[in-house]
């Protein structure tokens, strides 16, 4: 989408021709706050527009978890065994 926005803008960035090098220069002078703003703005444009179903579909596998659970078909790991498995894959990873 930044491609997108910047061929829309010609490019242009409050009506001044701007390069991704003196983008760069500025962020170390930007407070925590507005490096945040930042990321969130450059993020939220390479994710493209929300889908509007994620959040149903969600629903629903999060419904049939929970039936899972309920019914004892679910296959359920302790926090030890699953925090122990995570290190030993990256034990071995390394």
């Amino acid at each position: 989408m930044c491609s997108r926005r910047a061929h829309l803008t010609g490019g242009t960035f409050d009506g001044m021709v701007r390069n991704l090098a003196e983008i760069e220069r500025e962020i170390p002078a930007l407070s925590n706050a507005e490096c945040l703003r930042l990321l969130k703005s450059l993020i939220d444009s390479l994710d493209g527009p929300p889908d509007s179903g994620a959040e149903a579909a969600w629903d629903r596998v999060a419904g049939q978890r929970l039936d899972e659970v309920e019914t004892g078909t679910a296959k359920i790991y302790s926090v030890q065994d699953v925090v122990g498995e995570a290190r030993n894959r990256l034990k071995n990873a390394r």
